[in-house]
């Protein structure tokens, strides 16, 4: 196997799976495709996203067009979720949001420290999502961050239990 096989293989496993479907039906589980005034919805961020992958621009190796939409949706679901906290208190970062939305939100039965541990994947993945807006990376690169994200994405809001959020 080289590299280049593995990555060609990986890519058709995440490209064959069912991560935006996932993603998708827990932000309408969630009420993240709901319009609260004239911003973008999490999931219309996601389909924008989506869809600059699945037709690129003409400009090869920009991948603006793919990862500021993901990045605006990662951070969009997470600062709704936080302002349908039933509790409010401060969370000025990316830890302190996730901890707290699990003291608040999570479903039952997660294990201990698993809100710390998404923080830790979340706060990565924006950084590298926030250093590729001005990168030049190829295709393959794009692709992965953008599963990336949607790993990240939907291990988050798989752990929210709607029940513990305020309504839309």
């Amino acid at each position: 196997f080289t590299v280049e096989n593995v990555e060609a293989r990986l890519r058709q496993i995440f490209e064959r799976s069912p991560l935006v479907e996932q993603a998708a039906s827990a932000m309408q589980r969630l009420g993240l495709d709901a319009q609260v005034g004239i911003r973008r919805t999490p999931l219309q961020l996601l389909s924008e996203a989506q869809a600059a992958l699945e037709q690129p621009s003409l400009q090869e190796g920009a991948p603006a067009s793919v990862l500021i939409p993901l990045r605006e949706c990662l951070d969009s679901t997470i600062a709704e979720l936080l302002r349908r906290r039933r509790v409010q208190e401060p969370a000025p970062k990316i830890g302190d949001k996730l901890t707290s939305l699990g003291r608040h939100c999570a479903r039952p039965g997660l294990p201990a420290g698993h809100f710390e541990h998404q923080a830790a994947d979340a706060e990565r993945l924006l950084n590298d999502l926030s250093a590729a807006k001005q990168a030049t990376m190829r295709r393959e690169r794009q692709t992965e961050l953008f599963y990336r994200g949607l790993l990240v994405l939907n291990a988050l809001l798989e752990s929210i239990d709607e029940a513990l959020l305020r309504p839309t």
